[in-house]
């Protein structure tokens, strides 16, 4: 299958670029701008010039820092994803969109950029064509260079300042999304789908179980505080998760989370 991927050399579309590779099984091409809306728009005209056909897109470029709420944000997540959209729709192309769980009932320009994403593509690409996915809480053990680290991260590092005890979230690995993606690519399901483990980790909690042990860090603990000045809750449901797939809970991996934030206290 030929298929391009957009954002390929970001933190998740090089997870899933790898993914797609693997085996040699797909003929992958790159497409990434740099988060420079001028050059995706030099990129995409000469994509729309060259006649390659592809067999499918997969369109996970975006700004994905939910700080940001400058006119690049809209202009590389809603405007590049129209011309994606309009694209697909004239040339019968699969897509797929990397979304985000930002996009369900936002509350930051970044979810409103997500949303409004994907409702132009529901109205644009053939529904039997269209599948959006939206990750929760992407984390890695090393998201060092990161524009956005993930909560997860910020613990390891020692740059989390504080923790909010009601404060629910879905951690899912990036390994676990990009092997999203290859099963959707790999067994076309269209639709909207939920990619999370729907199992809420209270964020407190997590902070308290990888500092347990008592011993001394570089690093200090996060401050538990009882206000939560954030959105309490964003967890995946099981209902709209995407079918016969699985995440690993973020439990699963306290062991290793626990022996990976006590060597770095020791570098």
């Amino acid at each position: 299958m030929k298929i391009l991927l957009t954002g390929h050399k970001g933190f998740l579309g090089r997870q899933i670029h790898k993914g797609l590779k693997f085996n040699d099984a797909h003929a992958v091409y790159g497409f990434d701008c740099d988060a420079k809306y001028s050059v995706f728009v030099n990129m995409f005209r000469e994509l729309k010039s060259d006649g390659v056909k592809y067999d499918l897109i997969v369109h996970n470029g975006a700004i994905s820092n939910s700080q940001v709420t400058d006119n690049l944000l809209w202009q590389l997540n809603y405007r590049a994803s129209t011309k994606f959209a309009d694209y697909c729709k004239q040339t019968d192309t699969k897509l797929i969109f990397i979304s985000s769980a930002a996009a369900i009932d936002p509350d930051v320009p970044y979810g409103w950029s997500k949303h409004c994403a994907e409702f132009y593509m529901s109205q644009t690409v053939n529904s039997m064509n269209l599948c959006i996915l939206r990750p929760f809480n992407i984390w890695d053990y090393d998201e060092a260079g990161k524009e956005s680290p993930s909560i997860v991260y910020k613990i390891l590092a020692g740059k989390l300042e504080r923790a909010y005890k009601g404060c629910l979230r879905d951690f899912v690995h990036v390994s676990n999304v990009a092997s999203a993606v290859q099963r959707v690519v790999n067994d076309w399901e269209p639709g909207v789908f939920d990619i999370g483990t729907a199992q809420p980790t209270n964020i407190a909690t997590l902070v308290d179980k990888l500092y347990q042990d008592g011993n001394k860090y570089k690093y200090p603990k996060p401050q538990i505080v009882n206000e939560c000045p954030i959105r309490e809750s964003l967890v995946a449901r099981p209902e709209e998760l995407l079918p016969n797939w699985n995440a690993t809970p973020i439990e699963n991996y306290l062991v290793e989370l626990q022996k990976h934030i006590r060597e770095s206290n020791k570098r």
